[in-house]
């Protein structure tokens, strides 16, 4: 998606510099975490028009990025059918053993992602996933104006009084500022693109959004849900 962006403004000859561009994707990108995909090419269009572009409209933006995604996507998605890949290569270190141990200890998990919840269903089957979330996997469905993680959090946690007991874990800021300031747990995944260590500015995002701990794995997993199961509903 960035590069998307940065393509479809860097060549309208603004003053700005790459830099300037590429931080101010990323503040757009942020402002709609958590949101269906086609807001953050409704902006991409806004910012073409302001600058004096000709934008092609959000929709042809939005066919766009879902074709680049997909080139990466559906080789890996065929690497995973034929068994020449693995689910454990696409996923969080230690992340099927931490839901694993979730489970057990009677914990109700539920998966919700920005992205169209068709895709969110596949790719949860693919990864070996849909055992620990059945059903409960929530995300926009078409061009849907109406979902939101928040939403989401208000329906499954109706009672305000109770969301003390929510434990989110994920990389972006809006679960992590939802749940941290209804007073529930909340874990940041910092990991850095290519698997190895902590991604620094994706880790300062999240403890600025009020992460409780930041994490790039889950290679203790007995620990950390020792961890867990200690620390939830407890506030810093």
């Amino acid at each position: 998606m960035r590069r998307q962006m940065f393509e479809a403004l860097r060549p309208l000859g603004t003053e700005e510099s790459d830099a300037l561009i590429m931080v101010q994707i990323e503040s757009w990108i942020q402002e709609n975490n958590g949101k269906p995909t086609w807001r953050q090419m409704e902006r991409l269009e806004a910012e073409v028009s302001r600058r004096g572009g000709a934008s092609i409209g959000w929709p042809k933006y939005l066919a766009d990025f879902s074709s680049r995604l997909m080139d990466q996507v559906i080789p890996r998605k065929q690497s995973l059918r034929d068994g020449t890949d693995s689910p454990s290569n696409h996923c969080v270190e230690g992340a099927h053993s931490l839901l694993d141990n979730l489970q057990r200890h009677g914990l109700e998990l539920h998966l919700v992602s920005g992205t169209e919840r068709h895709h969110v269903v596949e790719e949860a089957e693919l990864l070996g996933l849909t055992k620990y979330f059945g059903d409960r996997i929530y995300g926009p469905t078409g061009h849907n104006d109406g979902f939101s993680k928040q939403k989401v959090l208000e329906t499954l946690v109706p009672d305000a009084t109770l969301r003390n007991t929510v434990l989110a874990i994920g990389d972006g800021p809006v679960e992590i500022s939802l749940v941290s300031g209804c007073g529930g747990l909340a874990v940041g995944v910092a990991r850095s693109e290519n698997g190895q260590g902590v991604d620094a500015a994706t880790a300062k995002l999240l403890d600025e959004c009020g992460a409780h701990a930041l994490v790039a794995g889950f290679q203790s997993a007995e620990d950390f849900t020792d961890w867990l199961l200690v620390h939830r509903g407890e506030r810093p």
